[in-house]
């Protein structure tokens, strides 16, 4: 295998647990210890950082940023990122537990869902392989979009996505009831809501109000870090929001489909994050503060970015010829964007601008849009609600 370099500091951080896994993986690797501000500097000047962060794995002729993007790369190159949808959703969230949760806590935690994950691995893989020969039935099954804007010259790829991989047109949420649990806003939730109707899977929401409503969740073993959104699909309860969005992407057909496209769309969809995150804190802060901070620090700083990336790739997706995960992280977060700055932001990045624009025309995400399950911008109300339920300080 060619050489592997890890770009960090000295010390643990971020990158520990790469480290971790790639020798896990018996992957060989060399390191880059960056020490002078130079070093980084160059590394922008290169093209190397493209959010600006660290670590860096260079690794089958990619610049991988973004630890989650990373750890998820190395994981499926070396085998250890599961087998089945509900194995990976559960490697994501065990991954992706919050820093709050006590160690003993985790520590267990991790234990019984290890025992869960051998104890799948030893199941009959007949219903595996049933499920398996069921799903490509389907997707071999699917038909075009009638109403697929005929606008944007879109690849056969694309087009499958748009019929939602669903086959004949049927709703992949009709299958069973799938619920979702958080409040009535958008917070952590509503890139989720937006993800599940560019998949064409209805859903139900359970909107919180009472602190005894969480209580009785968590009573129920249905919050295993204490945390919302919750989500329940095909007899699994998922929580931790970058679990629940790949499940549903992956169930969905918008996770890519090589281990490189993969690892791009974790990237880009983590930068999303990054960028929407400037917007969470409106409400629970003085708003003018936040949307200030977004303005000088957020925009000029990711939408470069993200313009390049789509002008590079040349399609109207960040990644691939149809639509992705990533995509759907893009467009929730220039939602926001325009909505408290204005369209005018986007005049000078006309690659954003054309892809806000055949985003949001696609036919389930405009019907979503439009639709009652889209929230609000946080009011007074959704604010109160949060932090009496949760108890936050904030």
């Amino acid at each position: 295998m060619a050489t592997v370099r890890l770009t960090y500091f000295d010390g643990r951080g971020r990158a520990e647990g790469v480290r971790l896994l790639l020798a896990a993986c018996l992957f060989q690797f060399t390191e880059t210890l960056l020490q002078e501000r130079q070093e980084y500097e160059k590394l922008l000047e290169d093209g190397k950082l493209m959010f600006h962060q660290v670590p860096l794995l260079e690794i089958d002729g990619l610049e991988l940023v973004q630890t989650p993007a990373i750890v998820r790369y190395v994981a499926r190159k070396g085998g250890l990122y599961g087998h089945s949808n509900e194995e990976k959703s559960k490697w994501d969230y065990a991954m992706t537990a919050p820093a709050g949760v006590e160690k003993n806590d985790f520590d267990s935690e991790y234990r019984r869902l290890s025992e869960e994950l051998h104890q799948l691995r030893l199941e009959d893989k007949k219903a595996e392989l049933r499920r398996e020969i069921d799903r490509l039935k389907v997707k071999l099954t699917c038909e075009q979009d009638d109403h697929v804007n005929r606008e944007v010259n879109q690849s056969e790829g694309q087009r499958r996505q748009d019929s939602g991989a669903n086959g004949s047109g049927q709703q992949l949420g009709n299958m069973a009831t799938v619920r979702l649990t958080y409040f009535d806003g958008r917070g952590l939730a509503e890139g989720v809501r937006l993800l599940l109707a560019a998949c064409g899977i209805e859903f139900t929401e359970t909107l919180l109000q009472e602190r005894q409503e969480y209580e009785k969740l968590l009573e129920d073993g249905k919050l295993i870090f204490h945390q919302v959104p919750l989500l329940e699909i095909d007899g699994l309860e998922l929580v931790q929001t970058p679990a629940i969005v790949r499940y549903v992407a992956r169930k969905g057909g918008l996770d890519g489909h090589s281990n490189e496209e993969k690892s791009k769309i974790d990237m880009f969809y983590e930068g999303t994050r990054d960028f929407y995150s400037y917007f969470l804190k409106i409400g629970f802060l003085d708003p003018k503060e936040v949307l200030a901070t977004a303005k000088a620090k957020a925009l000029p700083r990711y939408l470069p970015i993200f313009d390049q990336v789509l002008k590079k790739n040349g399609t109207g997706f960040l990644v691939g010829d149809s639509m992705s995960l990533a995509d759907i992280g893009l467009i929730e977060v220039l939602l926001s964007v325009t909505e408290y700055f204005g369209e005018e932001t986007l005049s000078d990045y006309p690659s954003l601008k054309a892809f806000k624009s055949m985003m949001v025309s696609q036919e389930r995400i405009a019907a979503f849009l439009k639709g009652p399950q889209k929230k609000r911008g946080n009011t007074d109300a959704y604010v109160a609600t949060c932090r009496t339920v949760l108890k936050l300080d904030i």
